[in-house]
């Protein structure tokens, strides 16, 4: 079938028509013309794969990676970073008059990310097996039980790149058997690195099926000799579960610290193993600017909610006279009075809570920063937000969709001032955007 790339859609997807019916198709973009296979077939929609490009779009670029469209990590290679910021741009826009019912937002120009490639400050590496061969690489477009083998990735520094491969060559002379998920056979799953941008600290985190620690100190070794930039950390995680998930599971040193350290601005930020940290060390900082542009000075409580390690809070501490950082994370609080105290903070606690179950009326915060997990805030902070009577807020968010729904719901007691979006994941449909708002 022969169609139309007409625009993209909020997930990335190209979308097109067939009689009328949306079609989306992944790797595309408007103005390309492309022939399709239907995949999926759905009431509403359908979901296809392009055959062939039959004409391209006169703005579409060659990708800079060999693995575009294989690897599903980088979905707009094929679209140049201004046209890139301009439908981030529009995402947000088309949330706020579709999902919020706000049609006269003003929304400001997106400040685009300062760095396109090498900016990742974390990334996880599956083991696994690609055409029969053992891999450690990324799970290819929706095959979740194949990792496909990769040469170079450019979403973090060159280095890593280096360490990937000398542990995938330890793990084939060594014979240790690869993680398989159909048969949950194996015992090598997954290869963590993260790095501090500024302060240039590595951590190297091996998750495996056994709790065989020994296996993580043979590796330490053989890196030591082989690798030619000093580990800070590093790290064994068991994870005997059918799933990858790990950030629930207790970590052992092998070597070095438990953390490494990230700065930005005039903080220093401690980022255990299984901490979130924004993965973008550089633009994170342009996004807590916007923030910390908006707390007026002298500001008596604010309220940091969905705080994790208490980065945006501790960011901004030297405008407010009290900072108190609410997560139901009890790790991520530890971190965050940790990086308190070794950033001489004294104006801000942190606690464990649950938001959906604390008493706020309790706290009677001044002003409140809330910066959510995609899935937006919680029902009762935001029936909280409604009876409040807060004279400014600020709405920080990685989905405009869930941003869109909530500050819809709560339009009638406030009003948007001003609304920013930041792009920190360069080639990706992926956007934050800062809301600031007013109560009527």
């Amino acid at each position: 079938m022969r169609i139309e790339i007409k625009k993209i859609a909020s997930e990335g997807y190209g979308i097109g028509y067939e009689n009328g019916k949306v079609v989306f198709v992944p790797f595309t973009m408007p103005g390309d013309e492309v022939q399709v296979r239907i995949e999926k077939r759905k009431k509403r929609y359908n979901y296809a794969v392009v055959d062939t490009l039959i004409k391209p779009s006169p703005q579409r670029i060659l990708p800079l990676c060999e693995h575009f469209t294989h690897c599903g990590g980088c979905k707009w290679q094929h679209i140049p970073y201004e046209l890139q910021l301009q439908y981030k741009r529009q995402r947000v826009i088309d949330a706020l008059e579709r999902i919020a019912g706000l049609k006269s937002i003003e929304v400001q120009p997106i400040i685009g990310a300062p760095q396109l490639w090498y900016y990742r400050n974390k990334i996880d590496f599956s083991f696994g097996f690609f055409k029969g061969e053992p891999s450690l690489g990324f799970h290819p477009v929706q095959q979740w039980h194949t990792v496909l083998k990769i040469h170079h990735c450019f979403l973090v520094p060159p280095y890593v790149d280096t360490l990937r491969r000398l542990v995938l060559r330890w793990a084939l002379r060594k014979n240790i058997p690869f993680y398989n998920p159909k048969t949950h056979e194996g015992n090598l799953r997954s290869l963590v690195i993260r790095i501090g941008h500024f302060t240039k600290q590595l951590m190297v985190i091996l998750i495996t099926k056994e709790n065989q620690p020994t296996l993580a100190y043979e590796l330490y070794s053989y890196l030591q000799k082989h690798f030619p930039y000093p580990i800070t950390s590093f790290i064994h995680i068991h994870n005997p579960k059918r799933n990858d998930a790990y950030n629930d599971l207790s970590y052992q040193v092998i070597a070095g610290n438990d953390h490494i350290e990230e700065r930005l601005g005039k903080c220093v930020f401690k980022i255990s193993p299984t901490a979130f940290f924004q993965t973008n060390s550089l633009a994170a900082w342009q996004l807590y600017e916007v923030v910390k542009r908006f707390v007026p000075q002298n500001s008596d409580f604010l309220l940091d909610a969905y705080c994790g390690t208490g980065s945006i809070g501790l960011y901004v501490a030297e405008k407010v006279k009290k900072v108190l950082g609410v997560e139901l994370n009890a790790s991520a609080v530890e971190d965050a009075k940790q990086n308190a105290k070794r950033n001489q903070i004294q104006n801000a606690w942190f606690i464990v809570g649950d938001l959906q179950k604390i008493h706020l009326d309790a706290y009677r915060p001044s002003i409140v920063i809330v910066d959510p997990p995609r899935g937006g805030l919680s029902k009762k902070m935001v029936q909280w937000l409604k009876k409040s009577a807060l004279p400014l807020w600020i709405y920080v968010s990685c989905n405009p969709a869930t941003q869109a729904r909530d500050v819809g719901q709560l339009k009638t007691k406030y009003k948007v001032v001003y609304t920013q979006p930041v792009d920190l994941f360069p080639h990706t449909p992926h956007v934050e955007n800062v809301m600031v708002l007013q109560h009527r």
